[in-house]
Protein backbone atom coordinates (compact mmCIF):
# COMPACT_ATOMS: atom_id res chain seq x y z
CA UNK A 1 0.00 0.00 0.00
CA UNK A 2 2.61 2.69 0.99
CA UNK A 3 4.61 1.71 -2.32
CA UNK A 4 1.49 2.12 -4.25
CA UNK A 5 1.18 5.87 -2.72
CA UNK A 6 4.96 6.24 -3.27
CA UNK A 7 4.25 5.76 -6.98
CA UNK A 8 1.25 7.50 -7.19
CA UNK A 9 3.12 10.52 -6.07
CA UNK A 10 5.83 10.22 -8.33
CA UNK A 11 3.64 9.96 -11.27
CA UNK A 12 1.58 13.35 -9.81
CA UNK A 13 4.57 15.45 -9.49
CA UNK A 14 7.05 14.00 -12.41
CA UNK A 15 9.36 13.60 -9.65
CA UNK A 16 11.93 11.61 -12.26
CA UNK A 17 11.45 14.51 -15.02
CA UNK A 18 12.08 17.33 -12.13
CA UNK A 19 14.90 15.54 -11.61
CA UNK A 20 16.19 15.55 -14.98
CA UNK A 21 15.60 19.58 -15.84
CA UNK A 22 17.91 20.13 -12.39
CA UNK A 23 20.66 17.64 -13.51
CA UNK A 24 20.65 18.65 -17.21
CA UNK A 25 21.22 22.26 -16.19
CA UNK A 26 23.73 21.33 -13.38
CA UNK A 27 20.88 23.73 -11.01
CA UNK A 28 22.41 24.37 -7.33
CA UNK A 29 19.37 26.08 -5.98
CA UNK A 30 15.57 25.26 -6.85
CA UNK A 31 12.73 26.75 -5.39
CA UNK A 32 9.59 24.60 -5.29
CA UNK A 33 6.16 26.71 -5.44
CA UNK A 34 3.33 24.84 -4.17
CA UNK A 35 -0.29 26.50 -4.66
CA UNK A 36 -2.23 26.39 -0.89
CA UNK A 37 -4.31 22.92 -1.86
CA UNK A 38 -1.18 20.90 -2.51
CA UNK A 39 1.35 22.65 0.11
CA UNK A 40 0.96 19.82 2.59
CA UNK A 41 2.17 17.34 -0.33
CA UNK A 42 5.72 19.20 -0.23
CA UNK A 43 7.61 17.41 2.13
CA UNK A 44 7.26 14.04 0.83
CA UNK A 45 8.45 15.99 -2.96
CA UNK A 46 11.53 17.43 -1.15
CA UNK A 47 12.13 13.83 0.05
CA UNK A 48 11.98 12.10 -3.34
CA UNK A 49 14.23 14.97 -4.98
CA UNK A 50 16.37 15.08 -2.43
CA UNK A 51 17.35 11.31 -2.26
CA UNK A 52 17.90 11.94 -6.55
CA UNK A 53 19.35 14.91 -6.21
CA UNK A 54 22.35 17.28 -5.03
CA UNK A 55 21.00 20.19 -5.22
CA UNK A 56 19.71 22.47 -2.52
CA UNK A 57 15.61 22.92 -2.43
CA UNK A 58 13.25 25.45 -0.83
CA UNK A 59 9.54 25.25 -0.69
CA UNK A 60 7.63 28.70 -1.85
CA UNK A 61 4.00 29.09 -0.13
CA UNK A 62 1.75 32.26 0.32
CA UNK A 63 2.88 33.92 -3.40
CA UNK A 64 3.16 37.69 -3.30
CA UNK A 65 1.41 37.44 -6.72
CA UNK A 66 -1.57 35.29 -8.28
CA UNK A 67 -0.92 31.55 -7.72
CA UNK A 68 -0.49 30.67 -11.37
CA UNK A 69 2.19 32.63 -11.45
CA UNK A 70 6.07 32.25 -11.04
CA UNK A 71 7.18 33.81 -7.70
CA UNK A 72 11.09 35.03 -9.30
CA UNK A 73 10.84 37.82 -6.46
CA UNK A 74 10.77 34.94 -3.63
CA UNK A 75 13.19 33.05 -5.31
CA UNK A 76 16.29 35.38 -6.17
CA UNK A 77 15.85 35.99 -1.46
CA UNK A 78 17.51 32.95 -1.57
CA UNK A 79 19.63 33.47 -5.02
CA UNK A 80 17.64 30.21 -6.67
CA UNK A 81 18.91 29.02 -10.19
CA UNK A 82 15.56 27.86 -10.79
CA UNK A 83 12.11 27.29 -10.05
CA UNK A 84 9.89 24.51 -9.96
CA UNK A 85 6.08 25.47 -10.30
CA UNK A 86 3.14 23.03 -9.06
CA UNK A 87 -0.56 23.07 -10.39
CA UNK A 88 -2.15 25.75 -12.36
CA UNK A 89 -0.43 28.29 -14.17
CA UNK A 90 -0.72 30.81 -16.71
CA UNK A 91 2.36 30.52 -18.39
CA UNK A 92 3.68 34.12 -18.12
CA UNK A 93 7.29 34.08 -19.26
CA UNK A 94 9.30 35.09 -16.88
CA UNK A 95 12.31 36.95 -17.77
CA UNK A 96 14.93 36.04 -14.83
CA UNK A 97 14.93 32.10 -14.34
CA UNK A 98 14.11 29.52 -16.04
CA UNK A 99 11.04 27.62 -14.84
CA UNK A 100 9.69 23.81 -14.94
CA UNK A 101 5.88 23.48 -14.75
CA UNK A 102 4.59 20.28 -13.11
CA UNK A 103 0.68 21.08 -13.66
CA UNK A 104 -1.72 18.48 -11.42
CA UNK A 105 -3.51 15.97 -12.96
CA UNK A 106 -6.85 14.67 -12.10
CA UNK A 107 -9.17 12.24 -13.90
CA UNK A 108 -12.30 12.51 -16.19
CA UNK A 109 -15.37 10.94 -14.17
CA UNK A 110 -18.31 10.88 -16.48
CA UNK A 111 -17.16 10.49 -20.11
CA UNK A 112 -19.94 8.91 -21.68
CA UNK A 113 -22.06 12.14 -20.49
CA UNK A 114 -19.85 14.05 -22.07
CA UNK A 115 -20.24 11.88 -25.42
CA UNK A 116 -23.87 12.06 -24.87
CA UNK A 117 -23.98 15.70 -24.91
CA UNK A 118 -21.78 15.86 -27.74
CA UNK A 119 -23.90 14.18 -29.78
CA UNK A 120 -26.76 16.21 -29.64
CA UNK A 121 -25.14 19.15 -30.74
CA UNK A 122 -26.33 20.17 -34.37
CA UNK A 123 -22.71 21.37 -35.12
CA UNK A 124 -20.33 19.72 -37.52
CA UNK A 125 -16.76 20.52 -35.86
CA UNK A 126 -16.66 20.16 -32.25
CA UNK A 127 -13.57 21.78 -30.37
CA UNK A 128 -12.88 20.69 -26.85
CA UNK A 129 -10.69 22.74 -24.66
CA UNK A 130 -10.21 21.62 -20.93
CA UNK A 131 -7.97 22.68 -17.68
CA UNK A 132 -4.54 21.98 -17.18
CA UNK A 133 -5.39 19.15 -14.93
CA UNK A 134 -6.91 17.28 -17.71
CA UNK A 135 -3.54 17.86 -20.18
CA UNK A 136 -2.16 13.90 -18.88
CA UNK A 137 -5.32 12.81 -20.73
CA UNK A 138 -4.86 14.59 -23.90
CA UNK A 139 -4.69 11.39 -26.24
CA UNK A 140 -7.05 9.34 -24.50
CA UNK A 141 -9.88 11.98 -24.31
CA UNK A 142 -9.48 12.78 -28.01
CA UNK A 143 -8.98 9.08 -29.30
CA UNK A 144 -12.55 8.33 -27.17
CA UNK A 145 -14.20 11.23 -28.73
CA UNK A 146 -13.50 10.30 -32.57
CA UNK A 147 -14.63 6.34 -31.79
CA UNK A 148 -17.88 7.60 -30.18
CA UNK A 149 -18.71 10.72 -32.05
CA UNK A 150 -17.63 9.07 -35.80
CA UNK A 151 -20.20 11.81 -37.45
CA UNK A 152 -18.54 14.59 -36.07
CA UNK A 153 -15.08 15.77 -36.87
CA UNK A 154 -12.96 16.44 -33.58
CA UNK A 155 -10.74 19.21 -34.29
CA UNK A 156 -7.07 18.61 -32.79
CA UNK A 157 -6.28 20.57 -29.53
CA UNK A 158 -2.96 20.56 -28.46
CA UNK A 159 -1.88 20.91 -24.67
CA UNK A 160 1.50 22.44 -24.72
CA UNK A 161 3.78 21.85 -22.12
CA UNK A 162 6.58 24.70 -21.98
CA UNK A 163 10.02 24.27 -21.65
CA UNK A 164 12.68 26.34 -20.01
CA UNK A 165 13.05 28.49 -23.18
CA UNK A 166 9.58 28.06 -24.42
CA UNK A 167 7.89 32.13 -24.12
CA UNK A 168 4.04 31.27 -24.64
CA UNK A 169 1.13 33.85 -25.13
CA UNK A 170 -2.10 33.92 -25.77
CA UNK A 171 -2.09 34.54 -29.52
CA UNK A 172 -4.39 34.28 -32.10
CA UNK A 173 -2.56 33.94 -35.68
CA UNK A 174 -3.93 33.99 -39.34
CA UNK A 175 -2.19 32.11 -41.82
CA UNK A 176 -3.45 33.67 -45.30
CA UNK A 177 -1.19 30.89 -47.28
CA UNK A 178 -3.35 27.45 -45.31
CA UNK A 179 -6.60 29.46 -45.07
CA UNK A 180 -6.41 28.38 -41.38
CA UNK A 181 -6.59 30.27 -37.89
CA UNK A 182 -3.94 29.16 -35.20
CA UNK A 183 -4.90 29.52 -31.57
CA UNK A 184 -3.03 29.30 -28.67
CA UNK A 185 -4.20 29.99 -25.70
CA UNK A 186 -2.29 29.86 -22.26
CA UNK A 187 -1.44 25.63 -22.30
CA UNK A 188 -3.84 24.77 -25.15
CA UNK A 189 -3.13 25.27 -29.57
CA UNK A 190 -5.19 24.44 -32.29
CA UNK A 191 -5.69 25.31 -35.87
CA UNK A 192 -9.31 26.09 -37.58
CA UNK A 193 -9.92 25.88 -41.26
CA UNK A 194 -11.55 29.29 -41.92
CA UNK A 195 -14.41 27.81 -44.12
CA UNK A 196 -16.31 26.52 -41.41
CA UNK A 197 -18.25 28.69 -40.54
CA UNK A 198 -19.44 29.86 -36.93
CA UNK A 199 -22.90 27.56 -37.36
CA UNK A 200 -20.75 24.37 -38.10
CA UNK A 201 -18.42 25.19 -34.56
CA UNK A 202 -19.16 24.39 -31.11
CA UNK A 203 -16.82 24.83 -28.41
CA UNK A 204 -16.49 23.14 -25.10
CA UNK A 205 -14.78 23.56 -22.29
CA UNK A 206 -13.99 20.80 -19.54
CA UNK A 207 -13.15 22.32 -16.16
CA UNK A 208 -14.49 24.55 -13.73
CA UNK A 209 -16.74 27.79 -14.89
CA UNK A 210 -15.60 29.92 -12.52
CA UNK A 211 -12.10 29.16 -13.15
CA UNK A 212 -9.64 32.02 -14.50
CA UNK A 213 -8.69 29.69 -17.25
CA UNK A 214 -12.45 29.70 -18.21
CA UNK A 215 -12.56 33.32 -18.83
CA UNK A 216 -9.43 33.80 -19.94
CA UNK A 217 -10.42 31.23 -22.55
CA UNK A 218 -13.90 32.19 -23.39
CA UNK A 219 -12.62 36.17 -24.12
CA UNK A 220 -10.08 34.76 -26.51
CA UNK A 221 -12.64 32.93 -28.60
CA UNK A 222 -15.17 36.03 -28.41
CA UNK A 223 -17.46 36.14 -30.34
CA UNK A 224 -17.89 32.60 -30.22
CA UNK A 225 -19.49 30.79 -27.27
CA UNK A 226 -17.61 28.59 -24.98
CA UNK A 227 -20.35 26.26 -23.49
CA UNK A 228 -18.93 24.82 -20.08
CA UNK A 229 -18.83 20.95 -18.77
CA UNK A 230 -17.91 20.51 -15.02
CA UNK A 231 -16.94 16.93 -14.94
CA UNK A 232 -16.36 17.16 -10.67
CA UNK A 233 -20.05 18.09 -10.90
CA UNK A 234 -21.35 16.44 -14.19
CA UNK A 235 -23.02 19.61 -14.97
CA UNK A 236 -23.53 21.71 -18.03
CA UNK A 237 -23.26 25.34 -18.06
CA UNK A 238 -24.15 27.20 -21.08
CA UNK A 239 -22.26 30.39 -21.81
CA UNK A 240 -25.64 32.53 -22.58
CA UNK A 241 -23.41 35.34 -23.48
CA UNK A 242 -20.86 35.72 -20.41
CA UNK A 243 -18.19 36.67 -22.33
CA UNK A 244 -20.55 40.05 -23.70
CA UNK A 245 -21.64 40.89 -20.03
CA UNK A 246 -18.12 41.23 -19.00
CA UNK A 247 -17.04 42.93 -21.97
CA UNK A 248 -20.06 44.91 -21.30
CA UNK A 249 -18.92 45.78 -18.10
CA UNK A 250 -15.36 46.68 -19.35
CA UNK A 251 -16.83 49.56 -21.37
CA UNK A 252 -18.62 50.76 -18.75
CA UNK A 253 -15.27 50.71 -16.90
CA UNK A 254 -13.79 52.48 -20.34
CA UNK A 255 -16.16 55.35 -20.40
CA UNK A 256 -15.60 56.42 -16.64
CA UNK A 257 -12.03 56.61 -17.26
CA UNK A 258 -12.14 59.06 -20.07
CA UNK A 259 -13.32 61.46 -17.51
CA UNK A 260 -10.30 60.69 -15.30
CA UNK A 261 -7.26 62.52 -15.37
CA UNK A 262 -5.31 60.75 -12.06
CA UNK A 263 -4.01 56.85 -13.23
CA UNK A 264 -2.14 54.42 -11.20
CA UNK A 265 0.03 52.20 -13.38
CA UNK A 266 -0.21 48.94 -10.67
CA UNK A 267 2.82 46.38 -11.48
CA UNK A 268 1.43 42.87 -10.55
CA UNK A 269 4.22 40.50 -12.26
CA UNK A 270 7.23 42.33 -11.77
CA UNK A 271 9.56 39.06 -12.81
CA UNK A 272 7.14 38.73 -16.34
CA UNK A 273 8.84 38.77 -19.68
CA UNK A 274 7.13 42.56 -21.43
CA UNK A 275 5.97 44.29 -18.30
CA UNK A 276 8.40 46.99 -18.54
CA UNK A 277 7.62 47.56 -21.90
CA UNK A 278 4.24 47.67 -21.01
CA UNK A 279 4.70 50.32 -17.67
CA UNK A 280 6.52 52.34 -20.41
CA UNK A 281 3.81 52.09 -22.75
CA UNK A 282 1.16 53.57 -20.28
CA UNK A 283 3.61 56.18 -19.29
CA UNK A 284 3.79 57.52 -22.68
CA UNK A 285 0.12 57.47 -23.53
CA UNK A 286 -0.82 59.12 -20.28
CA UNK A 287 1.51 61.66 -20.80
CA UNK A 288 0.29 62.04 -24.53
CA UNK A 289 -2.64 63.12 -23.25
CA UNK A 290 -1.46 65.43 -20.20
CA UNK A 291 -2.72 63.26 -17.70
CA UNK A 292 -0.87 62.53 -14.25
CA UNK A 293 0.29 59.50 -13.40
CA UNK A 294 2.10 56.89 -10.57
CA UNK A 295 3.48 53.57 -10.98
CA UNK A 296 2.47 51.31 -7.72
CA UNK A 297 4.22 48.03 -6.85
CA UNK A 298 1.67 46.82 -4.47
CA UNK A 299 1.83 42.81 -4.78
CA UNK A 300 -1.31 41.36 -4.85
CA UNK A 301 -3.47 44.02 -5.42
CA UNK A 302 -6.28 44.03 -3.01
CA UNK A 303 -9.27 46.46 -2.36
CA UNK A 304 -7.67 47.44 0.86
CA UNK A 305 -3.96 47.81 -0.50
CA UNK A 306 -5.58 50.13 -3.66
CA UNK A 307 -7.63 52.39 -1.03
CA UNK A 308 -4.77 53.84 0.56
CA UNK A 309 -4.62 55.98 -2.87
CA UNK A 310 -7.69 57.31 -2.78
CA UNK A 311 -6.62 60.27 -5.24
CA UNK A 312 -5.82 58.28 -7.92
CA UNK A 313 -8.96 58.31 -10.67
CA UNK A 314 -8.23 54.69 -12.46
CA UNK A 315 -5.60 52.52 -11.73
CA UNK A 316 -4.00 50.47 -14.70
CA UNK A 317 -3.03 47.18 -14.05
CA UNK A 318 0.03 45.66 -15.58
CA UNK A 319 -0.31 41.33 -14.91
CA UNK A 320 -0.84 37.87 -16.20
CA UNK A 321 -3.91 37.70 -18.58
CA UNK A 322 -5.58 35.46 -15.72
CA UNK A 323 -5.63 37.92 -13.13
CA UNK A 324 -6.44 41.03 -15.26
CA UNK A 325 -10.16 41.63 -14.80
CA UNK A 326 -10.59 41.73 -10.97
CA UNK A 327 -13.93 41.84 -9.56
CA UNK A 328 -14.63 46.17 -9.67
CA UNK A 329 -17.75 46.12 -7.06
CA UNK A 330 -15.20 45.44 -4.61
CA UNK A 331 -12.56 48.04 -5.68
CA UNK A 332 -13.20 52.04 -5.26
CA UNK A 333 -11.67 52.80 -8.29
CA UNK A 334 -12.31 51.47 -12.00
CA UNK A 335 -8.83 48.94 -12.74
CA UNK A 336 -8.65 48.52 -16.38
CA UNK A 337 -6.37 46.55 -18.60
CA UNK A 338 -3.29 48.37 -20.83
CA UNK A 339 -5.81 48.05 -24.12
CA UNK A 340 -9.16 49.57 -22.03
CA UNK A 341 -6.39 52.86 -20.95
CA UNK A 342 -5.52 52.96 -25.06
CA UNK A 343 -9.52 52.80 -25.82
CA UNK A 344 -10.16 55.28 -22.76
CA UNK A 345 -7.67 58.33 -24.29
CA UNK A 346 -7.81 57.59 -27.86
CA UNK A 347 -10.73 57.53 -30.14
CA UNK A 348 -8.78 56.80 -32.83
CA UNK A 349 -7.68 52.96 -31.49
CA UNK A 350 -9.63 50.13 -32.27
CA UNK A 351 -9.23 46.43 -31.72
CA UNK A 352 -10.07 44.02 -34.71
CA UNK A 353 -9.44 40.78 -31.88
CA UNK A 354 -10.99 42.18 -29.21
CA UNK A 355 -10.51 39.28 -27.23
CA UNK A 356 -6.76 40.01 -26.76
CA UNK A 357 -7.50 42.89 -24.40
CA UNK A 358 -6.94 41.11 -21.06
CA UNK A 359 -3.48 39.65 -22.22
CA UNK A 360 -0.76 42.75 -22.12
CA UNK A 361 1.26 40.95 -24.35
CA UNK A 362 -1.05 41.01 -26.57
CA UNK A 363 -1.98 44.64 -26.79
CA UNK A 364 1.95 45.53 -27.17
CA UNK A 365 2.13 43.57 -30.35
CA UNK A 366 -1.36 43.89 -31.48
CA UNK A 367 -2.91 47.17 -30.50
CA UNK A 368 -3.81 49.04 -34.09
CA UNK A 369 -2.05 52.20 -32.51
CA UNK A 370 1.52 52.07 -33.37
CA UNK A 371 3.95 52.96 -31.22
CA UNK A 372 5.51 56.06 -33.25
CA UNK A 373 1.55 57.15 -33.31
CA UNK A 374 1.94 57.91 -29.72
CA UNK A 375 5.08 59.83 -30.26
CA UNK A 376 3.86 62.47 -33.12
CA UNK A 377 3.87 65.91 -32.65
CA UNK A 378 2.47 67.22 -29.15
CA UNK A 379 0.94 70.07 -31.35
CA UNK A 380 -2.23 68.02 -32.78
CA UNK A 381 -5.20 67.65 -31.32
CA UNK A 382 -5.84 65.36 -28.54
CA UNK A 383 -8.65 63.55 -26.66
CA UNK A 384 -8.54 64.99 -23.98
CA UNK A 385 -6.38 67.38 -21.78
CA UNK A 386 -6.03 67.94 -18.39
CA UNK A 387 -4.26 71.38 -16.79
CA UNK A 388 -1.86 70.38 -14.55
CA UNK A 389 -1.81 74.29 -13.70
CA UNK A 390 -4.95 74.35 -10.90
CA UNK A 391 -5.77 77.89 -11.17
CA UNK A 392 -6.69 77.30 -14.86
CA UNK A 393 -9.97 75.39 -16.05
CA UNK A 394 -9.89 73.88 -19.11
CA UNK A 395 -12.96 72.51 -20.83
CA UNK A 396 -12.16 70.87 -24.22
CA UNK A 397 -14.83 68.27 -26.17
CA UNK A 398 -13.23 64.98 -27.80
CA UNK A 399 -12.42 64.09 -30.68
CA UNK A 400 -14.72 61.87 -32.56
CA UNK A 401 -16.66 61.29 -29.15
CA UNK A 402 -18.75 64.57 -28.27
CA UNK A 403 -17.39 63.46 -24.80
CA UNK A 404 -15.98 66.39 -22.51
CA UNK A 405 -12.77 66.63 -20.25
CA UNK A 406 -13.33 67.48 -16.56
CA UNK A 407 -13.50 71.08 -15.69
CA UNK A 408 -11.24 71.38 -13.60
CA UNK A 409 -10.48 74.45 -11.64
CA UNK A 410 -8.74 73.06 -8.84
CA UNK A 411 -6.96 69.41 -9.46
CA UNK A 412 -6.41 68.88 -5.49
CA UNK A 413 -6.69 65.45 -5.13
CA UNK A 414 -3.83 65.19 -8.04
CA UNK A 415 -1.67 68.12 -6.36
CA UNK A 416 -2.37 65.98 -3.06
CA UNK A 417 -0.59 62.86 -3.95
CA UNK A 418 2.17 64.77 -5.63
CA UNK A 419 2.77 66.03 -2.60
CA UNK A 420 2.10 63.59 -0.32
CA UNK A 421 4.92 62.28 1.86
CA UNK A 422 5.61 59.45 4.86
CA UNK A 423 8.61 60.75 7.65
CA UNK A 424 8.18 58.07 10.04
CA UNK A 425 7.47 58.52 13.56
CA UNK A 426 11.00 60.69 13.79
CA UNK A 427 9.76 63.91 16.02
CA UNK A 428 10.87 66.97 14.46
CA UNK A 429 13.60 68.91 16.69
CA UNK A 430 12.75 71.95 18.55
CA UNK A 431 13.24 73.23 22.15
CA UNK A 432 10.02 71.57 23.33
CA UNK A 433 10.81 68.34 22.48
CA UNK A 434 14.71 68.51 22.83
CA UNK A 435 16.56 64.83 24.62
CA UNK A 436 17.63 65.27 27.70
CA UNK A 437 20.54 63.96 29.51
CA UNK A 438 19.58 60.35 31.11
CA UNK A 439 18.86 60.56 35.37
CA UNK A 440 18.42 57.95 37.83
CA UNK A 441 14.86 57.20 38.25
CA UNK A 442 12.66 55.21 40.80
CA UNK A 443 13.93 51.78 42.15
CA UNK A 444 12.14 49.42 44.22
CA UNK A 445 8.82 47.59 43.67
CA UNK A 446 5.28 49.48 43.26
CA UNK A 447 4.08 49.43 46.35
CA UNK A 448 6.84 50.89 47.85
CA UNK A 449 9.97 52.97 46.07
CA UNK A 450 12.94 53.52 47.68
CA UNK A 451 12.37 56.85 48.01
CA UNK A 452 8.91 56.89 49.04
CA UNK A 453 7.90 56.81 52.44
CA UNK A 454 5.59 54.17 54.18
CA UNK A 455 2.42 55.77 52.79
CA UNK A 456 0.87 55.70 57.08
CA UNK A 457 1.70 58.77 58.95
Amino acid sequence: MQEDCKEELMNQYEVEETVRFIRDNRFQKVCLQFPDHLLSDSPQVVDELERRSEAEFYVLGDTAYAPCCVDVIAAQHVAADAVVHYGHACLSPSRDLPVHYVFEKKNLLHMEDLVHFLKQSSASHLVVLFESYYGHLQGLLFSHLECHIPEKTIIPVHFRKPSVTDDLESAVETNIETQSRKYTIGHLEFELDLSISTEQLQFVWLGSPSSSSYLRASLSLYPNALDCYDDSTDSWVLANGSATNTFKKRLALVSRAQKSCVFGIVVSAVATTGVLDAVERCEMLLNKFGMEWYVLNVGKPTPTKLANFPEIEVFVLIGCPESAFLDSKSYMKPILTMAELELALDSRVYYTDIGSIHDFRDTLSRSVIAKEQVLDDDNENVDKFCEEDTSNALNKSSLGRGLTAHNISSSLSATFLRHRTWNGVEEEASEENKPHSSKEGKSGIPSGYNNEGSGFS
